[in-house]
This record gives C-alpha cells, sequence and structure tokens, in this order.
C-alpha cells in the first residue's frame, strides 16, 4: 500500500498581550480560523484489490493558543488547540 498527500492552508489569526502575571510581558494569546485543502493519492497495487483512490478534502480549522517569546534568546514557545472539520 502506497500513500502520498500534499496540504495547502492558510490562517487568518488575532494576537493579544496576555497580562494575568505581573512582570510577564511576552506572554501572548491568540485565536482565529482557517481553510485547508488535501489531495492525497493511495495505491493498493501491492495488496488488496490492486486500484487506486485519488481525492481532495477541504477542511475548516478553529484556533486558539498561548505563546511565550523569550528577550535573550531566539526562542518561542506556544502551546495551540486546532479543532478541524473536514469534508471529502
Amino acid at each position: 500500500m502506497d500513500y502520498s498527500s500534499i496540504a495547502f492552508g492558510g490562517a487568518y489569526l488575532i494576537h493579544q498581550t496576555l497580562n494575568i502575571f505581573d512582570g510577564v510581558r511576552d506572554l501572548n494569546y491568540y485565536y482565529g480560523g482557517g481553510l485547508s485543502a488535501y489531495f492525497w493519492a493511495l495505491n493498493y497495487k501491492e495488496n488488496f484489490t490492486g486500484e487506486d483512490y485519488e481525492s481532495i478534502s477541504f477542511a475548516v480549522q478553529g484556533y486558539l493558543g498561548a505563546e511565550y517569546s523569550f528577550d535573550e534568546i531566539p526562542l518561542n514557545l506556544s502551546l495551540e488547540r486546532v479543532p478541524t472539520i473536514s469534508v471529502d
């Protein structure tokens, strides 16, 4: 079985400063939405029926996350949740 895919997507995110801790100024949160397209192919020639399947799937995502940027070093830590609804 051989599987290949490629995806293209984009998202619009709104970033805001999160002021819940005194003295922490580089903590942010973000939210937004996005769209994606997935192009995939599945090849069963090695076993099963010998048929090929190709399709395009579309998805809608919602984004919610938090991020912290360090001033002293080039490092950014983030945690996000991206629920996705996909349609073939």
